[in-house]
Formats: structure tokens, C-alpha cells, sequence
């Protein structure tokens, strides 16, 4: 992939930048890892060890609504979600930090109150982190480690005739519900929504017990939204996508709240971010795998099928869905 140096990320995008960085760095890359470069997770060569990485910057992950402790319980979250799409149960997290010199003390003390929730809920170990002075904004980066509970799951593995399957363990929509109305209304969601508003999403660990009972061949956490994970594994597994039904918001009040504001439900639910939820694929029908999931204790819905064709994602009628979500460099 050719790059001009001076191109600028916000003009090149995440997808690019991250595709730049996959053949750069490639011939370092362990080459018996089940898991390609650029997944959502790495494997140390076949060992199954999964490890992760992911960051927020301040500026654009914290509304100015939400406790510090939101924040930290997110970049726990975030980490340890794309352990489980991978099938790896998550063990430990280390967390490097940056504030400003300035920064009181009591908002440490806050985010870390939220990465202490966050590691509690779901019995993660903290090994450690780093602590640096930021010129600017804080960010916050948490790289964590698992151990695989079968063999790994890449995006790339989606077959024809495969069926397409989300976990609905905080729903889709909300994320996006709450960016529009900030954006568009002019309202403070907070206002609107109340303790909706805020966003501590859980992480659907009981995935995990899904993948002993059904055959996956192709999983992706959604932390950029649901149209940009079904691309991912479109593109990885050199398939077309054929989305037959999407989840609606949550619940009732939700959708009315987006309805009354002129807001699009199909937007929110495929444009949103940060649900964290394990979108996969398998050759069962639904009724073998919903049921694993209800046995699980974990909700899950039908939304398409996997077939032959240019690497996209369609509608049942054949219309494309547009490919979007959240873009690091670009923003929505």
C-alpha cells in the first residue's frame, strides 16, 4: 500500500492508517498466531495466549456529563471485549495513564475507582500500568491478556451459507441516541435521557459459553458500530453480507425519544459505537444457536446470512448499507 509521507491521518482515515501499519510491520508479527494482524486481538504464536490493546482520548471519549469513573470502567471494557470475540477469557489488564500536571488528584482517583469496578465485575487481575504527564488532554490505554477457551475466532473466517448473529447484551442504538442528540438537537441528552445517558456497557462474557455449544467461524467485538463490524468481517472473509433484520433500540422510551426528536433508528443502531457487543457467524441455523444463547444466559438475534460476492453489506433487498461508525482519525 502506497502513502504519500505527508498525508495527513484525518484524510487517509483509521481503516487506511491501519492498513499502512499491517504491512509495515507484518514480518514481526508471530507467524504461528491463529489470529491474523490487525484482528481485534493477537495470539502469541499457537499458544492461546490472547492479548489486546485500546486506548480513548479524552476529548473524544468522555461527555462532560459523565464521572471520571464512566471513563475508566469504558477503557476496562474496551480491552477485555475484544478478548472475548476472540473466544479468551480475560485474566489481567495493564493500564498506562496520562493527565495533566495539574490534574487534582481526586480525578485519578475517580477513573481508577472505575477501572477497580470494571476488573471486580468480570474477576480481572490488574498487573500493573504506568503513569505519564500529558501536555494536553488525558488518555488512557489498557492492553489485557486471556487465554483462549477454544480455538481462536478471526474475523476472517465467515463461510457462504454461514448465518450472521449478534449478542444483545446492552442492545444497539443508545451510544448513537445519545451522539445525535448532542449533536444535532442542541439538547443535553442528560436532560433528556437521564442515568441513560451514561454509558458503563457490560461485556457479554457469556460468549464464552456460546462457543462450546455451536461451531463459530467468524466473531468481531462492535465498539465503532454495527454496520463497521459486519463490514470488517465481510472484507477479512472476502464475503457479501445479507442483512435480513437489525435489533431496534432497547426499549420503547428509547425509540419514542428518537422518534420525537427526528432522529433515525436505523442510524443509531447501525452507526452508534461502544455497545461491545460479539457479532459472529456460524453455519447453524437459529434455532441451535439462539438456544445456546438462552442456555447461556445471553440474548442474542438472527441478523443475516453470509454469500458469495463482492466483499459488502447489503440489505435484504439488495440495497447497499452504507459502511460507517466511528473513525478514530475522522470522527463520524
Amino acid at each position: 500500500m502506497r502513502v504519500e509521507g505527508r498525508a495527513l491521518l484525518q484524510e487517509l482515515g483509521e481503516d487506511r492508517v491501519v492498513e499502512w501499519l499491517t504491512e509495515k510491520t507484518s514480518h514481526v508479527y508471530p507467524k504461528k498466531s491463529r489470529l491474523p494482524l490487525g484482528d481485534d486481538a493477537a495470539e502469541i504464536d499457537d499458544t492461546g495466549i490472547i492479548v489486546s490493546i485500546d486506548g480513548y482520548s479524552l476529548a473524544y471519549s468522555k461527555y462532560e456529563w459523565e464521572d471520571w469513573s464512566d471513563w475508566g470502567w469504558r477503557s476496562v471494557v474496551s480491552s477485555i471485549s475484544d478478548l472475548v470475540s476472540k473466544g479468551a477469557r480475560p485474566v489481567g489488564v495493564l493500564v498506562s495513564i496520562g493527565l495533566e500536571r495539574t490534574t487534582e488528584l481526586d480525578v485519578l482517583d475517580k477513573v481508577y475507582d472505575g477501572i477497580l469496578d470494571a476488573l471486580e465485575r468480570y474477576e480481572v487481575y490488574l498487573l500493573g500500568g504506568d503513569t505519564n504527564a500529558s501536555t494536553e488532554k488525558a488518555w488512557i490505554s489498557v492492553a489485557s491478556i486471556g487465554f483462549a477457551t477454544t480455538k481462536p475466532i478471526p474475523r476472517s473466517g465467515a463461510r457462504s451459507g454461514d448465518k450472521v448473529y449478534t449478542t444483545l447484551k446492552n442492545g444497539y442504538g443508545l451510544s448513537g441516541l445519545i451522539w445525535k442528540l448532542y449533536t444535532s438537537t442542541g439538547l443535553n441528552p442528560r436532560e433528556v435521557l437521564g442515568s441513560r445517558a451514561i454509558l458503563r456497557p457490560e461485556v457479554p462474557l457469556e460468549f464464552l459459553e456460546v462457543v462450546k455449544k455451536v461451531r463459530v467461524t467468524a466473531s468481531v467485538d462492535v465498539s465503532d458500530g454495527l454496520s463497521k463490524s459486519l463490514y470488517l468481517i465481510a472484507g477479512a472473509s472476502k464475503k457479501k453480507i445479507v442483512v435480513r433484520m437489525l435489533p431496534g433500540l432497547p426499549d420503547a422510551f428509547l425509540e419514542s425519544t428518537a422518534i420525537r426528536y427526528g432522529i433515525s433508528v436505523r442510524d443509531c443502531v447501525l452507526y452508534g459505537g461502544e455497545e461491545y457487543e460479539t457479532v459472529f457467524t456460524s453455519p447453524e441455523g437459529p434455532d441451535v444457536v439462539l438456544r445456546a444463547c438462552e442456555e447461556a444466559g445471553l440474548e442474542c438475534a438472527y441478523l443475516g446470512d453470509v454469500v458469495e460476492g463482492e466483499a459488502t453489506v447489503v440489505s435484504h433487498d439488495g440495497r447497499k448499507i452504507d459502511y460507517g461508525g466511528y473513525d478514530q482519525f475522522r470522527g463520524y
